[in-house]
């Protein structure tokens, strides 16, 4: 993991296109390499060279891993969010209108320090600033209609988390 943090390696990667000239074995190892590291580090799921790398490589089609990076980065809702604004991001569900708290139709991401639209980028101890925010907190509908992230096992998962969360952090307000 530490050859990461080597200075300019992403960049140098990009430029040579190394991507899309390695041959199926080197692409995979590379996409392999993505996957372990996306998954130990914050950093570089949102580092944009290896989102950009992990497009190059879905694109090839011949490494099936590359799918998976893909989704595990979440590049087609962030392609969604740069093209649409985050508040108008197409939902599926019903078309009319459910009755539902304000904060439940916009997706998350920006409430406070530990929001974020990638539930994999949540810190499982919530900060101060979670703890003392008045904003309410982002709960998936059973509907739904305010679902942001097409793929099916990343929505279920980043709900459960969403909803493990409500359930955390504001759990004192209830009475036993």
């Amino acid at each position: 993991m530490g050859i990461y943090d080597v200075p300019g390696l992403m960049d140098t990667l990009m430029e040579y296109k190394v991507a899309r000239d390695l041959g199926q074995t080197g692409a995979a190892r590379l996409c392999a390499f993505f996957r372990a590291l996306t998954k130990a580090l914050l950093e570089p799921r949102q580092s944009e060279p290896i989102i950009e790398i992990a497009k190059i490589l879905r694109e090839r089609g011949d490494i099936e891993e590359a799918k998976v990076l893909c989704t595990f980065l979440l590049v087609d809702e962030r392609a969604a969010d740069r093209t649409e604004g985050l508040n108008s991001i197409s939902m599926p569900g019903p078309t009319t209108p459910v009755a539902c708290w304000v904060t439940d139709i916009i997706p998350p991401g920006g409430r406070h320090d530990n929001d974020h639209l990638n539930y994999r980028n949540i810190r499982l101890v919530p900060t101060v600033a979670e703890l003392t925010s008045a904003t309410k907190p982002y709960l998936p509908l059973a509907t739904g209609e305010n679902n942001c992230i097409e793929d099916p096992v990343t929505r279920l998962l980043g709900n459960l988390n969403s909803l493990k969360i409500v359930h955390c952090t504001h759990s004192s307000s209830r009475t036993p």
